[in-house]
């Protein structure tokens, strides 16, 4: 099983319909972070022995499921066909 796949079992469809523009980025912002600091975390593990392990079985499945939410909110920015950081962006969504 691939990365992408194992990643995308881990989100509901439809979970980020509901969500306006500034929700999703908020989102996106926030879940990024976090991706971040469990990069970082995977990398300091593995620095050990047996630390690859050890970062598969504490983050690893954490990281996937972070990528497969950005991998949504990603599409869902694209299907409400938000405005990326425009000052005439009123935050709501389109249907």
């Amino acid at each position: 099983m691939s990365a992408d796949t194992a990643a995308s079992a881990f989100i509901s469809p439809g979970k980020y319909q509901l969500y306006t523009c500034t929700d999703v980025q908020d989102s996106a912002t926030a879940l990024r972070a976090r991706q971040e600091e469990l990069e970082q975390l995977m990398a300091r593990a593995s620095q050990s022995s047996g630390g690859e392990f050890a970062s598969s079985i504490a983050y690893r499945s954490e990281y996937l499921q972070t990528r497969g939410e950005l991998t949504a909110l990603k599409q869902a920015f694209a299907d409400k066909q938000c405005a990326v950081d425009s000052k005439f962006s009123s935050g709501r969504a389109v249907f």
